[in-house]
């Protein structure tokens, strides 16, 4: 799971009424995961105008949204599920990158050392194969991330279970311009804590479409329940530095995308 210690720190072809806040479009990014391709390219479109993607190149959107519904979590098998106890922010920025570049990043198994100092051990089991998702052989890439991560001086284990999409290019020349990218991964089961805290449930998806300019826009998601002594995911304190660890991310994996050419 991304960004874990940072944690303490429609158009016409979408069948369904397109978001028309940032708050429905962050929390509906959660299922269009399951929609066709020309769906999620409606989306992206969707998306790209209520969040201002134009606006974001060197600003940012970043903030709270709603708890996910059961309805939206009605097919994820989660022995602490809650949705309204796991607290929701986004955050939505432009990245430097191609989708293939930011597709071998966000799969890659050696996240400790692309991300030195947010993990103290990351493991990643693959359950289909990496290389030909990567080779366009396949559109889907399944696997299970193993970490342990230190918050406050409490270290905590959690298993997450993890999706990644990529979505063919729409026919329309218009946004997005090329092929998508989507990442969606939850907790099934509470994370093991040793100390005072608990991380009862996490929830993330992420949507990656590129634009005219080359760049790639990046919608994120999260919605968690977790504490760590008096800290927590209810608090504004804490949620602005997750926010904040989020922003600081997308710069580190930009610098490995301009690395990587």
């Amino acid at each position: 799971m991304r960004f874990a210690a940072a944690a303490l720190v429609l158009s016409a072809c979408y069948v369904e009424r397109a978001p028309a806040t940032v708050d429905e479009l962050v929390r509906a990014t959660w299922t269009v995961f399951d929609k066709t391709p020309a769906d999620i390219a409606a989306f992206a479109t969707n998306a790209h105008e209520v969040l201002k993607g134009d606006t974001r190149k060197t600003t940012p959107a970043r903030g709270r949204v709603k708890s996910l519904s059961d309805t939206d979590l009605a097919a994820f098998v989660v022995a602490t599920k809650n949705p309204p106890k796991a607290r929701g922010i986004y955050v939505y920025d432009r990245l430097d990158c191609t989708i293939a570049e930011i597709e071998n990043l966000a799969t890659a198994p050696n996240q400790k050392e692309l991300f030195p100092g947010l993990y103290d051990d990351y493991t990643r089991e693959y359950f289909s194969d990496r290389d030909a998702f990567l080779a366009g052989a396949m559109n889907r890439l399944q696997y299970a991330t193993t970490l342990k991560a230190s918050v406050v001086g409490n270290q905590y284990t959690s298993v997450a279970t993890v999706e990644a999409l990529r979505v063919p290019a729409p026919d329309a020349e218009t946004i997005p311009t090329g092929p998508m990218l989507m990442l969606r991964q939850f907790l099934p089961g509470a994370a093991e804590f040793r100390g005072d805290g608990d991380f009862q449930q996490d929830y993330q998806v992420e949507l990656f479409y590129p634009i005219p300019d080359g760049t790639t826009m990046h919608l994120y998601g999260v919605w968690r329940e977790m504490r760590v002594g008096t800290f927590s995911a209810d608090d504004d304190v804490t949620m602005t530095l997750i926010l904040d660890g989020l922003i600081d991310y997308d710069k580190r994996m930009e610098k490995h995308c301009q690395a990587m050419r």
